[in-house]
């Protein structure tokens, strides 16, 4: 029987080991949440930070865009500004320096970014971009202008306004990533909403092979699960219940006899440990269940706790702690292969 065990559970790790050995270094991907506003004709301000939540307390920005009026106006008189320039970077960091970049009108592009080509024309972005970064609080704010002398309209905006209307609707924050203000009279007001926050429900069958007590069985099953998603589309937390047949027999003599089956009813809760939005998702957590038979013995009537994994191999597997109706204690493996 331990040599049954530990045959099971090394095909499970030499499994895992060689999945992950074949899929790419997976890096962690961040998203970014989005707050957009145009407070006047010919302008667009896009304020990206890691929440909408964090991003609606931050009281900075309009003490930041001062300072890169003033610099800007400062490199302008000294002309150590390049005029006609299409795109500037302003630089804030914690220790107070600032840093003020900007590409010169004959500047030639070394190479093209495809992703940001594709998100200038689907946002429709203006010509003129200027990129003020906030190193401390990890916040940057694009302003795009139709033309460079409308610079000095912005003096009169304030940007803390348009972000202290996050709060008028804190539901919105948490489900969406994108929020879009309009200006009604002097109030910001939500115009557009935009998130992938999608939950859905799955219907799945399996076949594999499992171990309960020693004993080895093929096992079918079908797996009914609803996946819970975050704002960004990713997925975060799955539950679900299960059914699935045991089949075990006698054998002796080189012959197989005494047929009989174990029905196993479970329930599961997992996590997708998964750090990256465009890897597969690793699941990982518990279960508990029920299982019923027949002509089973001691296994009418016990139940079962254990831990759950799927997407780490190319089987799921489970290993189960069992305890039979005499209050003996059997474990359990199971390997599955999804369709």
């Amino acid at each position: 029987m331990k040599t049954k065990l530990l045959i099971a559970i090394g095909l499970c790790f030499a499994l895992i080991h060689s999945k992950l050995r074949a899929d790419d270094p997976v890096s962690i991907t961040q998203c970014k949440d989005t707050l957009f506003f145009s407070p006047f004709p010919d302008c667009q301000v896009f304020l990206i930070g890691n929440d909408l939540s964090a991003l609606s307390m931050y009281s900075k920005m309009d003490s930041i865009k001062s300072l890169f009026l003033d610099d800007l106006s400062k490199a302008r008189e000294q002309h150590l500004y390049p005029e006609g320039s299409r795109l500037t970077h302003y630089f804030v960091h914690p220790n107070g320096k600032r840093r003020l970049k900007a590409e010169t009108a004959d500047y030639l592009e070394k190479e093209i970014d495809p992703e940001a080509e594709k998100r200038s024309l689907s946002l429709e972005l203006l010509p003129f971009a200027y990129f003020i970064y906030d190193l401390e609080k990890d916040i940057t704010c694009e302003i795009y202008l139709n033309d460079p002398t409308l610079l000095l309209q912005l003096e009169a905006v304030s940007f803390t306004d348009a972000i202290r209307s996050l709060n008028t609707d804190k539901k919105s924050m948490r489900k969406f990533y994108r929020i879009d203000l309009e200006k009604n009279g002097t109030e910001w007001q939500h115009k557009q909403e935009i998130g992938q926050h999608l939950d859905f429900l799955e219907m799945t069958p399996s076949f594999g092979f499992g171990i309960i007590g020693g004993a080895w069985s093929p096992v079918m099953g079908a797996h009914l699960s609803l996946t819970f998603n975050d704002k960004y589309g990713f997925p975060e937390y799955k539950t679900g219940a299960s059914l699935s047949g045991h089949l075990f027999a006698d054998y002796s003599n080189k012959r197989f006899s005494n047929f009989y089956s174990v029905m196993d009813f479970e329930i599961n809760f997992m996590v997708n440990l998964s750090k990256s939005k465009s890897a597969k998702a690793k699941w990982f957590g518990l279960q508990g269940g029920l299982l019923k038979s027949k002509y089973g013995g001691s296994l009418e009537g016990a139940y079962k706790v254990g831990v759950i994994s799927e997407g780490f191999s190319v089987l799921n597997y489970s290993f189960d702690l069992i305890r039979d109706k005499n209050k003996n204690y059997l474990y359990g493996i199971t390997l599955r292969l999804p369709f």
